[in-house]
């Protein structure tokens, strides 16, 4: 693919999950594919009415199923990794080409645009997913909230009933008649929710050491020492939260879990910026704008847009000195 350009630049938006990701169950997920299409159907909206087609190309390359084996590649242990690439606003030397690799899941071309004590843990998980999903994507929805949340939570003096009604609203939703609270069904499909030893609101059975190891010993036959060795490697290998890579935009919510994980404040020294919008959650910036958007989301997108201005000119200013 060739752009006949003396300077592109590839901007990749990848939402990155820590490496060992807290189980959410199936009720966290049925929340996220609901936010999904809603974004499809709001990317739909946007582009029917500029009257065009979509401007992304699908593309794949071949990665190892084994990134961290070597050998897997030669043996022929690869699949295809399909990526997108949105080249709309490239008009020449100054200008962006967008590239979408889908870090954290299924990738469509319209997201670039714009058993026994297991099935235990998976009953309790679904029920805790609820709320997870509804505090990462507050709002993604309309009338999903936090704030709906607790009033629901705190409509009757009997917290089971509200953590019932809470249910038969997401089932309703997600148009589901049951929960499928089946750990093994949950493992054909293919995140710690609370440290262990620690005061939480959801339940105990929740835990690193059962939910996530378990998961990596039975579905993918890894063994626990594998995963913290492979974590460690990650975290050295990519820099973990003190990389120092240069002109970055850390942009995080203030209601995002996630946010603990990320860079917070400004790295001078390798002119990375970070982009901190309260009252927002989980990746609200990659959004379209929306009239119902708050003040801060509006002023963070903002401060974005003149950062990568600003990186592309001293980009395009370099390549003109050479």
């Amino acid at each position: 693919m060739k752009f006949g350009c003396t300077f592109c630049v590839l901007l990749s938006v990848v939402c990155v999950s820590y490496v060992i990701e807290a189980i959410k169950g199936n009720r966290f997920w049925k929340i996220r594919e609901r936010v999904e299409e809603h974004r499809r159907k709001h990317a739909d909206a946007v582009i029917a009415a500029r009257h065009r087609s979509s401007p992304v190309k699908t593309f794949f390359i071949e990665q190892p199923l084994d990134h961290f084996n070597a050998i897997s590649k030669g043996l022929g242990k690869t699949y295809k990794q399909r990526y997108y690439v949105n080249a709309e606003f490239w008009f020449g030397n100054k200008s962006p080409v967008f590239l979408f690799i889908g870090g954290e899941g299924t990738l469509t071309s319209r997201d670039v645009e714009i058993g026994e004590i297991e099935d235990q843990v998976q009953f309790v998980t679904n029920l805790a997913g609820n709320i997870m999903g509804v505090v990462q994507y507050n709002n993604e929805i309309p009338g999903q909230n936090i704030s709906h949340v607790c009033d629901v939570m705190l409509s009757a003096s009997n917290p089971y009933s509200n953590l019932i009604k809470l249910n038969k609203e997401m089932l309703l939703e997600s148009n589901e008649t049951c929960v499928d609270n089946c750990f093994m069904n949950y493992t054909r499909t293919m995140n710690q929710t609370c440290d262990k030893n620690t005061s939480c609101p959801f339940s105990k059975l929740m835990s690193l050491d059962f939910s996530d190891l378990q998961i990596c010993q039975k579905v993918f036959k890894i063994n626990e020492e594998d995963v913290f060795s492979n974590v460690q490697f990650s975290n050295d290998y990519y820099g973990a939260n003190h990389t120092a890579q240069s002109n970055i935009v850390f942009v995080n919510g203030n209601i995002d879990p996630w946010h603990y994980l990320s860079i917070l404040a400004d790295q001078e020294m390798y002119r990375n910026v970070a982009v901190f919008i309260d009252g927002t959650a989980h990746c609200a910036d990659l959004g379209s704008s929306k009239p119902t958007d708050p003040e801060s989301l509006t002023d963070a997108r903002m401060a974005i847009a003149r950062y990568v201005t600003q990186f592309l000119d001293l980009a395009y200013a370099s390549v003109s000195m050479h």
